[in-house]
């Protein structure tokens, strides 16, 4: 009998950016937001409330969620060709949701030409009335799968995603935009001076994303990230952790070798026999392993012995369903490393960048009036993403976080000339009044 999944951006967005990373690699935050300015200390953020609460039973139509998993599908595809073009003899691991989703809450704030470039760059096909209800229903349905299947009292599938906006504390957001971020992303205002305490800020925004991240993600920003014109970072964070459906025994873990590009490399060996949904084609083998409660898996694709690249280069969105479309559940001699990826910072602007999204980090271009009602002036100043995974003979543990942050004027056009001292070179120290040549050298070896 043939099994088709199609468990949605869950299995397409998280097991898939997985099954990339194979050699070596808490609660949703139902805050909510408002227009009123408090002056606080960075150290201790004021979270301000809406009287808007999060739409915890949204009326969106079955087929604009189908629309948004479809959307982000293709996004993910995008992005991850990018990724791996960048580096392309590196592991890559990412959450093409989790960037979506805080991409969302920005979108919702942009105008004109910038909320166009964002529109087609982010695949977001449905309008702002529609989109940022359907990330809402889409966000509660997958966190509503957690579940003690054990009676241990511990969560034997956890997916927890939370959202928040730090806002500088002396400004003023539209209240309708605020209410926006708290009715469909439960996304509070934490008041923080972000231009001013840059240290204690970054601190305090690390503080909250290592807490909802069990600890697996820390430093998102760093003090440089903000100036004086600061004001706002936009946050996601999803934690995921799941254990097999069927566990694999410790025992049967051996050490082996994992064949890399670069030749032969030492791991732990996972070894078990048992049923999956399985395919496989001409240059590739599909398997996908169940978590506890079955509307969760980790979908693995492997491309036959010397066919990684010709695989890799033609994966799509289409491609992937037809291979979805194809598993059959079988029984299989499976063997998988065991492995994890320490969290990797993504600079997500050059991603952004060549997705044709540019506006919206050049100021006096970028439109967001949507935020504050004052056109060409924020502006976004980083975007960021960090995710970590482990994988062992229980399950998986994984976590990611985007951060996007913002704000006004200040800078210029990026210059088109660049100097960049990376050879050997002379200088001179002199009186500029009278020429004196004081000081005279060459560099050749800086170190």
């Amino acid at each position: 009998m043939k099994i088709m999944y199609r468990m949605g951006i869950f299995i397409i967005c998280m097991s898939l950016a997985a099954l990339f990373a194979l050699s070596g690699c808490t609660s949703s935050d139902d805050d909510h937001s408002s227009s009123s300015s408090t002056t606080v200390t960075a150290n201790e953020p004021t979270l301000v409330k809406s009287d808007v609460e999060r739409d915890t039973s949204p009326d969106v139509a079955g087929e604009d969620i189908a629309t948004l998993v479809e959307d982000n599908t293709a996004f993910t595809f995008d992005l991850y060709h990018i990724l791996v073009d960048e580096k392309p003899d590196e592991n890559r691991f990412f959450s093409p949701y989790s960037i979506s989703l805080c991409s969302a809450m920005v979108y919702g704030g942009a105008r004109n030409n910038t909320e166009t470039q964002m529109k087609d760059a982010l695949h977001y096909t449905l309008n702002q009335d529609t989109l940022h209800p359907a990330f809402n229903a889409l966000s509660l349905d997958l966190t509503s799968r957690e579940q003690d299947y054990n009676d241990d009292g511990e969560k034997d599938f956890q997916l927890n995603i939370v959202n928040s906006m730090w806002g500088q504390t002396d400004y003023d957001f539209l209240p309708e935009y605020l209410d926006l971020l708290a009715g469909n992303y439960g996304a509070g205002i934490r008041l923080v001076d972000l231009q001013n305490q840059p240290d204690s800020s970054s601190a305090a925004i690390n503080d909250w994303v290592s807490e909802q991240t069990e600890g697996l993600i820390n430093g998102i920003v760093v003090p440089t990230d903000f100036n004086q014109y600061s004001l706002f970072v936009l946050v996601n964070a999803i934690y995921f952790k799941a254990r097999w459906a069927s566990a694999f025994e410790e025992a049967g873990t051996v050490d082996d070798v994992f064949y890399t590009p670069e030749g032969e490399v030492p791991i732990s060996m996972m070894n078990k026999q048992f049923s999956v949904n399985y395919s496989e084609g001409d240059n590739y083998q599909a398997a996908e392993l169940a978590y506890l409660g079955n509307t969760a898996g980790m979908l693995v694709l492997l491309p036959r012995e010397g066919k990684f690249d010709e695989f890799e280069a033609s994966l799509t969105s289409e491609k992937l369903a037809q291979i979805i479309e194809e598993l059959e559940y079988e029984e299989v001699i499976l063997k998988f490393p065991k492995f994890e990826c320490e969290p990797e910072l993504i600079d997500l602007i050059p991603v952004f960048s060549q997705m044709g999204m540019t506006d919206a980090f050049i100021f006096r271009t970028a439109d967001f009036s949507g935020m504050d009602g004052v056109p060409l002036w924020i502006y976004l100043h980083f975007a960021k993403h960090k995710a970590f995974i482990r994988v062992d003979e229980q399950g998986t543990e994984a976590a990611a976080v985007t951060a996007i942050g913002g704000g006004g004027g200040g800078y210029g056009d990026v210059p088109e000339t660049e100097f960049i001292v990376n050879r050997p070179f002379i200088f001179f120290i002199r009186d500029r009044v009278t020429g004196t040549i004081i000081f005279m050298g060459r560099i050749l070896d800086p170190s």
